[in-house]
């Protein structure tokens, strides 16, 4: 009688669930950039500019700043393919290679999706191709759950992703645009432009 009692009571106990775990080989997660190589020489972001390089990684798809779309990762050879399918950058590739090492991910990538965009052959930034090396941080206090939600929120996003201001109102009270998105990216431009020419300077010197 004690079996049979066991048994149905067995059968009717709902399964536990298994919580969603990341996938390594995928690099799934949320990753925390740290440094910005543009000209050969590693820069720390500042705390303002950081959460802008923000990279998550779910399930095949990924978004980073003003893109977000599918991603393939090879664990054995190293690369990562990107294919942005928001608006801005439809359809656009931005093959990358990459090196893990722990939870520290460096990234070799065009500065933008772009038709043409030619895989980094090596891990180093190149000014001339527009190639960035990004070195991030895997946020080891973030859960799959969590990082599902933090996916959608930066594919909803779109360009103000990657405002370091966030949602701050503009002149007016009116919010962010993609005019102010063209005008802050002009910026960033032009300081990359500039961190070139000191770079050049000191060699010379």
């Amino acid at each position: 009688m004690m079996s049979l009692l066991f048994m149905a009571l067995s059968i009717a106990a709902p399964v536990p669930k298994d919580k969603p775990k990341f996938d390594d080989k995928k690099l799934e997660g949320v990753w925390k950039a740290t440094t910005r190589d543009t000209t050969g020489r590693p820069r720390p972001l500042t705390p303002t500019l950081a959460p802008s390089y923000t990279l998550v990684i779910i399930g095949g798809e990924y978004a980073f700043r003003n893109h977000s779309g599918t991603i393939a990762v090879d664990p054995e050879k190293m690369i990562i393919d990107m294919k942005a399918t928001n608006e801005q950058y439809k359809d656009m590739p931005c093959p990358g290679a990459f090196e893990r090492t722990g939870d520290t991910l460096r990234i070799a990538m065009p500065h933008t999706p772009r038709v043409g965009a030619e895989r980094p052959k090596e891990l180093r930034a190149n000014p001339q191709t527009a190639t960035n090396v990004i070195t991030f941080e895997l946020d080891k206090t973030v859960t799959a759950d969590q990082a599902v939600t933090k996916l959608k929120e930066m594919k909803e996003a779109g360009p103000r992703a990657a405002n370091p201001f966030g949602n701050t109102p503009v002149r007016g009270g009116l919010p962010a645009d993609v005019t102010t998105q063209q005008m802050l990216q002009k910026v960033l431009d032009k300081l990359d432009k500039i961190e070139k020419r000191l770079d050049d300077l000191e060699k010379k010197n």
